[in-house]
């Protein structure tokens, strides 16, 4: 690690993105800071290392860094915007093999974030990301990318902001049958509640990524599914072959409002404005599909930008847990996995983290869906992918899933031009998927299959081996 951060190869290109932190205040108190740097042993794919408090100069290209534990790191980096003397520590970016990615600078905060929501390019940027993304309409029938005077709408958002009138409409639920027969239920905001929330999204997901653990996947900018499989599959190949599969039940709708406000008391540092502002939006009523008025009492809605920030902020509490037990996870949001070399183990960890849950986040473990596995004897399904005899490969549902869909871009109504492009894009994207989940059999198996596809009457049909020979 040391070498790492002193090293003379790493160029200034090897160092970007380049990104200021300007709006951390004080560390949260679950802020991993890491204290001995020689002991300390990086993730096998990418980490984070915070070196703060540290003192930070700048001298000859070089970005100078003396921990207040002891210790100096010079690190080869563009030179920063702001005033080095205000600076209050570091974070450095490790990929795979300990080598720098990025180096984020942390500078005290001269207003607290509820002020930087009221910024101008906050909320202009807030809302070009909302018509993005398309949302549906809330009880009020308006969807965002349907406001034709934006600028008025942002405005009069910022005025509720400022004159703290941000208590939210209620929700429109919106109930999506799933293929288990079990039914998904989002609460939609109505338009300016669906500005107000992606606004807050743009000030807290920056802040509280920079203390968010490498063991979390779920809803964070460049970690994905596959990311958190390759982290699971180096676990399966070190020897850690025991699997604890832990659920919650419906952990979105039974978080409880006191143990979310604490949470974003602990990490904000005081603002309590912003506090307020979202235990507004998730203390929201709900309208059903039938048309009633609902007064909910636990849970973060689902349907807006905050829930999956939301949920992430309360289960980092498990993965600080976990890290400070010595548990090896892998989270996706919600779907928390252990591993352990011995059975003891893992019914250790099992019944451990059961009861952290219950007693400090007020969660209710899924006694049925919760188990262990031994990777190398049992199937496991896990993020989409299948687990037997100790080889992760995708899901016989994904590769069905991919199919239907390359079928339905045949079967629209789209001109036979756009139809090509659509269908080899598509095609091109769950090839590369399937080769980046470090399974080229799938690829190979989806290339065959579209080799077998005949167009007749501009329907799109499968050649089976009775076919081929009729």
């Amino acid at each position: 690690m040391r070498e790492a951060l002193t090293s003379e190869s790493v160029q200034t290109h090897d160092v970007l993105p380049y990104e200021e932190k300007l709006y951390i205040s004080s560390l949260p108190k679950f802020f991993p800071v890491i204290h001995n740097l020689d002991s300390w042993a990086p993730q096998r794919y990418s980490s984070k290392v915070h070196l703060y408090p540290a003192v930070v100069s700048y001298v000859e290209d070089t970005c100078v860094i003396e921990p207040k534990f002891g210790g100096e790191y010079r690190i080869q980096a563009p030179k920063p915007k702001g005033e080095l003397r205000r600076a209050k520590g570091v974070t450095v970016s490790l990929r795979r093999g300990a080598q720098i990615s990025s180096l984020a600078i942390h500078y005290p905060v001269r207003f607290p974030l509820s002020e930087l929501i009221l910024q101008d390019f906050v909320l202009e940027l807030a809302m070009y990301r909302l018509i993005q993304r398309g949302p549906a309409s809330g009880v009020d029938g308006i969807s965002p990318d349907r406001i034709k005077d934006r600028d008025r709408f942002i405005q009069d958002v910022r005025e509720r902001f400022m004159e703290n009138r941000v208590h939210p409409k209620p929700l429109r639920q919106k109930l999506i049958p799933k293929k288990d027969g079990r039914v998904r239920e989002l609460s939609i905001p109505c338009a300016r509640d669906h500005l107000i929330q992606a606004a807050i999204f743009e000030v807290l997901a920056p802040y509280v990524e920079t203390y968010f653990l490498p063991s979390s996947f779920g809803f964070r900018t460049g970690r994905s599914s596959i990311d958190a499989i390759r982290l699971f599959r180096s676990y399966l190949d070190d020897g850690y072959r025991q699997v604890v599969v832990l659920d919650i039940k419906d952990f979105f709708d039974s978080i409880p409002f006191p143990v979310l406000r604490k949470i974003l008391k602990q990490d904000i540092g005081g603002d309590w404005r912003l506090v307020l502002w979202i235990m507004a939006q998730v203390k929201a009523k709900l309208v059903t599909e039938k048309g009633d008025l609902v007064r909910r009492e636990r849970g973060v809605p689902q349907g807006g930008p905050l829930s999956p920030l939301l949920g992430n902020m309360v289960l980092h509490r498990l993965d600080v847990w976990a890290k400070h037990n010595g548990y090896r996870m892998v989270r996706f949001a919600d779907d928390i996995t252990f591993v352990a070399q011995k059975r003891r183990s893992a019914e250790k960890i099992l019944a451990q983290a059961k009861e952290f849950l219950e007693r400090n986040l007020g969660l209710t473990v899924n006694a049925e869906k919760s188990a262990i596995y031994d990777a190398h004897v049992e199937p496991i399904k896990l993020l989409g992918f299948d687990v037997e005899k100790g080889v992760v490969k995708p899901s016989r549902e994904n590769i069905e899933l991919c199919k239907e869909s390359l079928l339905e871009v045949l079967s629209s109504r789209y001109s036979p031009e756009e139809k090509t492009e659509l269908f080899f894009r598509n095609a091109r994207s769950w090839g590369q998927y399937f080769v980046k989940a470090f399974y080229a059999e799938a690829a190979e198996e989806l290339e065959n299959w579209v080799r077998t596809i005949k167009i007749k009457n501009n329907r799109p049909q499968v050649l089976t081996c009775e076919t081929r020979l009729g």
